[in-house]
């Protein structure tokens, strides 16, 4: 294909048609299977270390895909789009090792240098959709009548 970098990691889309591979300097390429082109690159992860090591794999929908890399973000990429959807952070080390997603897609693990293996949703609800969900699911507590005394929140509690 005449690409330079070292690759280290590459996955196969679930329709057999693509593959997508990850590289050393974090750079994230989506190729064609049948005729080796290159369809679309992705900047994916930075960072420095003595080796750089970029994780890939598809989405079981294939409409997705994520990464890890030597930065420590796991990445959720739209691959008709080209965008990144999502970015999660959370291992204590600079290198996440691995990564593999949910047979229905619903989440991915990744297991980092921090003997760490962190279990990330992938599924999560736009933020209106949480609100209403809080709004219409939320239990609040009456206040005690000393909570209302207290925090001066009329009407107060009649004396008895």
């Amino acid at each position: 294909t005449g690409y330079n970098e070292t690759v280290s990691g590459v996955a196969v889309s679930p329709d057999g048609k693509r593959a997508l591979s990850g590289d050393t300097i974090g750079i994230l390429i989506e190729w064609e299977l049948v005729t080796m082109e290159e369809l679309q690159r992705f900047p994916g992860h930075g960072g420095t270390g003595p080796i750089g090591r970029t994780r890939v794999v598809y989405n079981p929908d294939g409409l997705t895909a994520l990464s890890s890399g030597w930065d420590g973000t796991l990445a959720v990429w739209d691959l008709q789009t080209g965008s990144e959807i999502h970015r999660f952070t959370g291992h204590d080390s600079d290198f996440i090792f691995d990564l593999a997603v949910s047979p229905d897609g619903s989440s991915a693990l990744s297991g980092g240098t921090d003997k760490s293996i962190i279990q990330w949703q992938l599924n999560i609800p736009p933020l209106e959709k949480l609100q209403d969900w809080v709004s219409n699911n939320r239990y609040v507590r009456e206040l005690t009548c000393a909570e209302r005394e207290l925090y001066q929140i009329e009407p107060l509690c009649a004396p008895q």
